[in-house]
C-alpha cells in the first residue's frame, strides 16, 4: 500500500499547510509527495526495514542495529558481506532467532586495520546484508569521528578549518533545480577543488544521490531540516517530529553528515521547541 502526501487538499493529516514543512529551497508548501527514487520490492516471511551503521574509529568494531519485520518466532541466517576501499571482502554467517514480530536485532562486526574517512581520503566500506530468502540491503559507511574543544574542529583528532558554502542544487542561470546528477557532481568536484571542505544544504536536506557523491568525493555536509518558517501548534510539532525522523533514519549512515541543522530562517514552531527538536535529533 502506497501513498503519497499533497498539499493539493489543503490539509494533510489535520494539520493546516502553513504548519507543514517547506518543499523545496525557499517555496512556500509542504515538504510532500515522492523527492527521492523509489523501489518496490516483494519480500518474503521476513524483510529488513532498517539498518543503523554505528562504525569506531578507535576500535574497528562496526555496530549494527537492523529492525526487521518478521513473524514470531522466525530463525533464518543473516549474511553480511564487507567490502574494504580496496576492493577485498570479509563475509559473516549469523543464525538467528527473532522471537518477536519486528523485532530490533543488534550485532557487532571487527574490521582489521580499518582505514579512517576524511575529506583528504574518503575511505568508504560497502555493506551487504542479507536475509535468507529475502532480499538484500546495500550501503555505504566509513570510519571517523569529529569533537569540537574550545571551540576548533577536530575530525580524526586532526584540526580541521572548515571552508563551508551554501548549496541548495539551485541552478545558475535557469534558477530552477539541477536534476543532472552529473551536474552536480562537476559542481561538488568544483567546491572541493577550490578548497571548500563543508556543504551547509540551504533550505531543505540533500538527497541520497547527492549524499553519495559527498561520501566518496570527501566534502563535509550540514544537513538541514526542512521545518524553518512553520507556525507552533501541537500537530504541527509532531508532524516536524515525523519528518525529521523519517529523513535522519533514512540518511545517517552517510559519513559525509556531521550535522544536522533544524531550520535557517526559523519560525516559532523552531524557536520555541527547539530543545525538545534537538532531543529528538539525539534519539534516532
Amino acid at each position: 500500500c502506497l501513498r503519497v502526501a499533497s498539499e493539493s487538499a489543503g490539509r494533510i493529516q489535520g494539520v493546516p499547510v502553513q504548519e507543514l514543512p517547506v518543499g523545496l529551497p525557499f517555496h512556500q508548501r509542504s515538504f510532500g509527495g515522492l523527492w527521492g527514487d523509489v523501489e518496490l520490492v516483494n519480500g518474503g516471511k521476513a524483510c529488513i526495514l532498517e539498518t543503523h551503521v554505528m562504525p569506531d574509529l578507535d576500535t574497528g568494531n562496526v555496530q549494527l542495529s537492523i529492525q526487521f519485520s518478521n513473524p514470531r518466532n522466525y530463525s533464518t541466517r543473516l549474511l553480511i558481506a564487507v567490502t574494504r576501499p580496496d576492493g577485498s571482502n570479509s563475509h559473516f554467517v549469523k543464525e538467528i532467532k527473532l522471537e518477536k514480530e519486528d523485532t530490533l536485532y543488534k550485532t557487532t562486526l571487527h574490521i582489521k586495520e580499518h582505514l579512517a574517512w576524511s575529506v583528504e581520503q574518503p575511505a568508504l566500506y560497502a555493506l551487504e546484508i542479507l536475509l535468507d530468502r529475502s532480499f538484500p540491503v546495500s550501503l555505504k559507511f566509513g570510519f571517523r569521528k569529529f569533537d569540537i574543544i574550545r571551540g576548533e574542529y577536530y575530525l580524526n583528532d586532526t584540526l580541521l578549518r572548515l571552508q563551508g558554502v551554501v548549496y541548495n542544487l539551485s541552478h545558475p542561470v535557469t534558477g530552477g533545480i539541477i536534476s543532472s546528477i552529473d551536474e552536480v557532481k562537476n559542481d561538488l568536484l568544483r567546491i572541493k577543488e577550490a578548497g571548500f571542505t563543508i556543504l551547509r544544504s540551504g533550505g531543505a536536506p540533500m538527497e541520497d544521490r547527492v549524499l553519495d557523491l559527498c561520501d566518496e568525493i570527501g566534502l563535509m555536509v550540514w544537513q538541514e531540516m526542512p521545518i524553518h518558517n512553520m507556525r507552533t501548534s501541537a500537530e504541527g510539532f509532531e508532524l516536524a517530529k515525523e519528518v525529521i525522523r523519517s529523513i535522519v533514519v533514512s540518511q545517517r549512515n552517510h559519513p559525509s553528515i556531521v550535522a544536522w541543522v533544524l531550520g535557517a530562517e526559523n519560525g516559532s514552531l523552531v524557536l520555541e521547541n527547539g530543545n525538545k527538536l534537538l532531543t529528538h535529533v539525539s534519539e534516532v
